[in-house]
């Protein structure tokens, strides 16, 4: 970090905006502020800062956190070096903020898992597809066949736009709320 951890005093804590905005050039974008995420090669800005909540997140790479988190990733030090640079030595994380972190921890981890399985479950529509393309192809026009194969997109297009959907930031907390009836769905696909 380019400023001398001595200047912050223990009682202040820096500015998510202040710190990486050292290592990053930021815009503002409505409530959040935009930039090229350190992290990776990039040249659409994809890497942006809530202010309000003090995290980081990058839409490209999927890497985020607060502000001793983008310490560690970006000097590649541990928490309490991170830590002690940002002046914090006696930070510690309150239990509300904890809970926070391991109810986000949970919430990434049933996106991501049900990510997967939706995305196995779209390569098994896509094989279907092609089969049903290519009986199709063989046969003159059996009406059967035509239905099944639409109602396969169908469900393919759907299937697609849910893992999207899993995979945007801005709308995982809703479909962890609908979590059951998401989890019911991928099950009825295996």
């Amino acid at each position: 970090m380019r400023s001398n951890s001595a200047e912050v005093s223990e009682c202040q804590r820096p500015s998510i905006t202040d710190i990486i905005g050292q290592y990053v050039v930021l815009k503002r974008s409505g409530r959040e502020l935009l930039g090229l995420c350190p992290f990776h090669a990039e040249k659409t800005p994809s890497f942006s800062v809530n202010v309000d909540k003090g995290v980081f997140y990058c839409h490209g790479c999927h890497v985020g956190g607060d502000a001793i988190t983008f310490i560690e990733k970006i000097e590649g030090v541990d928490f309490k070096t991170a830590a002690r640079r940002l002046g914090l030595e006696t930070y510690r994380p309150s239990p509300e903020q904890l809970q926070v972190k391991h109810e986000a921890k949970r919430v990434v981890s049933w996106a991501r898992g049900t990510s997967i399985k939706l995305c196995d479950a779209l390569r098994e529509i896509t094989d279907q597809i092609r089969v049903s393309k290519l009986s199709r192809a063989q046969s003159t026009t059996d009406p059967d066949l035509v239905q099944h194969e639409a109602s396969l997109i169908r469900q393919w297009a759907i299937l697609c736009d849910l893992d999207d959907d899993l995979n945007d930031p801005k709308l995982v907390l809703d479909l962890w709320q609908q979590r059951a009836d998401i989890d019911r769905l991928v099950e009825s696909l295996g």
